[in-house]
């Protein structure tokens, strides 16, 4: 299945809140640009790994303008309990969908053949000991597929957009500054 949306269109919702109750808006606001990451469950020793790499730069991110939010399709209660008292993650917006609505408006679906991935399969044996979390995806399954999305927060228009096909395919650092300086000189 592919994504119900494309680059050029509008999120097809207005805000998030995040685990600690904050509300981004993601067409009315004065943000900038969002990163808004969907990943898998909150337990999932991949999505944990690239989290955490991810916000050893979170400052740089931040700096270059672009809003980070990563949402989970576990209840924002487990996330909660998982990411809320990690150190690494105390700077980052967090979002707890475990309804998996974002996930549906968006399109975003699994795939079980998605796992097979050398890389992703790596990650996870070599983290899952590391990261032991509560939530082990008992919650809605394991297999979703990664997305990325470039945000202008004033519009709520799609700049950029990214449907991993595993579970490491997604965009780190590097990427989304290139997209935020693409962006800022448009």
């Amino acid at each position: 299945m592919e994504p119900t949306i494309r680059v050029g269109d509008v999120v097809p919702f207005e805000s998030i809140t995040t685990i600690q109750n904050e509300v981004i808006e993601l067409n009315q606001s004065a943000n900038g640009l969002i990163h808004l990451h969907f990943a898998r469950h909150s337990g999932c020793p991949i999505c944990n790994y690239h989290l955490k790499k991810y916000s050893s730069k979170i400052n740089i991110v931040k700096t270059s303008g672009v809003l980070p939010v990563f949402v989970f399709h576990s209840k924002p209660d487990t996330v909660r309990k998982n990411q809320g008292e990690v150190p690494w993650a105390k700077d980052l917006h967090l979002v707890g969908d475990g309804t998996k609505a974002f996930y549906k408006k968006l399109g975003i679906d699994s795939s079980k053949v998605s796992f097979l991935n050398f890389r992703s399969m790596f990650i996870q044996l070599k983290y899952m000991n590391i990261f032991k979390f509560q939530d082990q995806g008992d919650e809605l399954g394991t297999d979703q597929r990664p997305m990325d999305l470039l945000i202008d927060s004033k519009t709520g228009i799609i700049l950029e957009m990214k449907y991993g096909v595993h579970p490491s395919d997604r965009w780190d650092v590097q990427t989304v500054l290139q997209f935020s300086d693409k962006h800022r000189q448009s």
